[in-house]
Formats: C-alpha cells, structure tokens, sequence
C-alpha cells in the first residue's frame, strides 16, 4: 500500500476555465464530466510566454484551465525533477465573479505520487 504524507497532498481551483468554456451548452457537458472525482492530467509548459512554471490541466484530451500561478511555483519545480502529480475533481459550480459574471469553479485536489 502506497503511503502518502499530507505535504503531498494540495486542494486549490482551477485557473482560467472560464476563458477555455464559454459556450452554456459545452459547459454543461463539462460540468456532467467533471462530477467528484474525475481523473485529470496536468501537463507541464515550461515555455509558455506568461508563466514559465505553468501548469496545464487536461480532461481526457481537452485543455480546461491551469494550475493556479502560487501553487504552480510550488509543484512545477517538482515536476521538473520527475515527480508525478495525479489530480481528481472535488466540486465544480458556478459563481457571480466581478460585474455578475456568471464563471464556472472547479475545485480539484492533487496529490504527489
């Protein structure tokens, strides 16, 4: 049985789904394919022109969003050195931003394998 120490384990929200989604019908289906628990695959950008610790996040083969920027300088160090991050969804929702905007939140939860 795999051990995991609580340091390995980080809970944030997903950056940026609101630029990748903005059609109601195409988040909805997203919405229904990201229910508690959903496998996700983070993908390392080390080139990317905003961020060079960016942090890509994937469903199955769909690019939804990033890894916030604060926890992406963390792990993208990490990730450089081999280490392995799986990540599962918590909850997704949706919330008025600024100007009442409506914008999609997906809490996802990811743990260092």
């Amino acid at each position: 049985m795999m051990e995991i120490d609580v340091s390995d384990l980080i809970l944030t929200e997903l950056a940026g789904l609101e630029h990748r989604v903005k059609d109601p019908l195409e988040r909805r289906r997203l919405e229904l394919q990201l229910m508690f628990g959903a496998r996700l695959t983070l993908k390392r950008q080390p080139k990317n022109k905003f961020d060079k610790n960016a942090c890509a996040v994937y469903l199955k083969r769909k690019h939804i969003g990033y890894i916030p920027r604060e926890i992406a300088k963390l792990i993208a160090p990490k990730m450089d050195r081999g280490h392995k991050y799986k990540a599962f969804t918590l909850d997704f929702g949706i919330y008025f931003g600024g100007f009442e905007r409506e914008r999609p939140k997906l809490r996802i939860l990811l743990v260092r394998i």
